[in-house]
């Protein structure tokens, strides 16, 4: 046997507090036979075969979407004959696409499975991408950034509920800020590339959305099918990245079995019906009251750093640097951000404290766009460049770890699918509603759009303390709960021995 099964009247450290023992219920406990080693093995194994495909994949989303951003220093508003308030409307009417499509995204994800419906959202998008350098009307330009939205939708929060159905919850903060780091990466180096190519008129659309095609092959031919049936599309079924005990340990650790599945069909057909949503399903999260805490910190947060990063290469540029060098120095903020989401989110995993950790996150924006807020008064270029920097450091950060804390209280995959879905309409919404804080009259120095960036990070500091103490409150609660049903269990048990000792 496999696995020795054993039971408790406790719940187990490894489940959510949500998840506590009801009066009356017997927990079952599954012990590991395997060590520690065979499971850090397979979880560097996991990672060397997730997470390049999907930072890959969140690469070339971050290069389609931003290019508008570098495009701005260059001659898109004389080419379009448009101002940029225009483009502030090109930018939000994409996030419409992305608000619109994202929940019923996730549910064709649950239809096709994560796999096809993912690997088809890369292509399609990218095929979209690949036009838009043909581009030559404003109403062409709204269209495009439109339907690039909408087929983007669903994707980002596609890749975090894949990774949340391998991985264990004290393992999501690292693997989702890995997977985002792709997103930091393509905004780096679309500034440098954007530096390099801006001159070469109508090559960076139609490379970058090859680029893409490119990759959405790779997604579908590499990645495997689910985590029961882990054997990608080009080995024809001839071969796994897993041998059997690993695939054995792959599902044990998450509580799952090897089951009867015999086929690559039945447990396709198996993983698939786990993750498929109700109605049901969809209202219970919806009740959820801490759900809407942390799409608040994220709408928030969106909201705030939505314009700064639209407008970081022309503030940047407004400093006396010329376009070639004010894209390529803008790349500097997101390798930099890159180093802060990895540190952050390996002390989120391994302390488990996520509220403080997404605290300190959010702190640190408040902070640093409380000091850009002097910009205006400094006379030094380089000084107003690091305060810029600074400035965009944990946008993306914030986002992560805010999502990986909510993750680490779901329940259920399906719960999971929804509530990642949820956050990424949030930050869309967010970023909605911030993509006028920037706009033209306040030029070059931007003070009054920093101003009201200050006063939206002050409020999610505030619910983010909020939250921090509804999870104290509420998880203190449940815990009294649990232990005076195990002190009722224990008295019971010796009242029931002490009866049959007597007796």
């Amino acid at each position: 046997m496999s696995l020795e099964l054993q039971t408790q009247d406790k719940p187990s450290p490894a489940r959510s507090i949500d998840d506590e023992t009801k009066p009356g219920e017997v927990e079952a406990i599954f012990l590991p036979d395997w060590s520690e080693q065979e499971e850090r093995k397979v979880v560097r194994l996991m990672d060397c075969v997730l997470l390049p495909v999907l930072i890959a994949a969140n690469f070339m989303v971050q290069i389609d979407r931003g290019n508008l951003s570098n495009s701005l220093t260059s001659t898109i508003t004389q080419d379009l004959n448009i101002s940029t308030n225009q483009v502030n409307v090109a930018s939000q009417i994409f996030l419409v696409g992305v608000v619109i499509f994202e929940l019923p995204s996730n549910i064709l994800m649950q239809i096709f499975s994560p796999h096809l419906w993912l690997s088809a959202q890369i292509f399609i998008w990218g095929t979209i991408a690949t036009f838009e350098s043909f581009i030559k009307t404003y109403g062409s330009l709204l269209a495009t950034r439109f339907l690039l939205g909408l087929f983007e939708a669903g994707f980002e929060p596609g890749g975090m509920y894949l990774l949340t159905m391998w991985y264990k919850p004290d393992e999501y903060a690292l693997r989702i800020g890995y997977y985002y780091m792709g997103k930091l990466l393509a905004s780096a180096l679309s500034g440098l590339l954007a530096a390099g190519i801006l001159n070469l008129a109508g090559v960076a659309g139609w490379v970058e959305g090859l680029m893409t095609i490119f990759v959405a092959f790779i997604f579908f031919l590499l990645l495997p099918r689910n985590i029961r049936n882990p054997i990608p599309v080009v080995s024809f079924n001839r071969w796994s990245y897993f041998t059997k005990r690993q695939r054995h340990i792959l599902l044990a650790r998450l509580g799952m079995g090897l089951n009867h599945t015999s086929s690559a069909s039945e447990g396709e057909s198996t993983a698939h019906r786990r993750g498929k949503v109700s109605l049901k399903e969809l209202l219970e999260t919806f009740k959820n009251i801490r759900l809407w805490f942390h799409v608040v910190i994220t709408m928030l947060s969106a909201c705030a750093l939505h314009g700064l990063t639209l407008y970081t290469p022309t503030m940047i540029k407004s400093f006396h640097f010329s376009t070639i060098h004010s894209n390529a120095l803008t790349s500097v903020a997101y390798f930099a951000a890159i180093v802060m989401c990895g540190a952050l989110t390996w002390l989120s995993d391994r302390t488990q404290q996520r509220g403080l950790v997404t605290l300190l996150s959010v702190s640190w924006s408040l902070i640093t766009w409380g000091c850009l807020m002097t910009v205006a008064g400094l006379s030094n270029k380089w000084h107003k460049y690091v305060i810029l920097i600074l400035a965009n450091l944990c946008g993306v950060t914030t986002h992560v770890l805010n999502t990986s804390w909510l993750l680490s209280h779901t329940k259920s995959d399906q719960e999971r699918g929804i509530s990642s879905a949820v956050m990424t309409i949030a930050v869309n919404l967010g970023g909605l509603s911030g993509g006028q804080i920037y706009r033209e009259e306040y030029a070059p120095t931007y003070h009054h759009s920093i101003q009201t960036m200050t006063i939206v990070g002050a409020a999610a500091w505030v619910v983010t303390v909020a939250l921090i103490l509804l999870y104290y409150f509420t998880d203190r609660e449940r815990c009294t709960g649990v232990e005076r049903h195990n002190l009722r269990v224990d008295l019971d048990t010796r009242e029931g021995e002490t009866a049959a000792k007597s007796s």
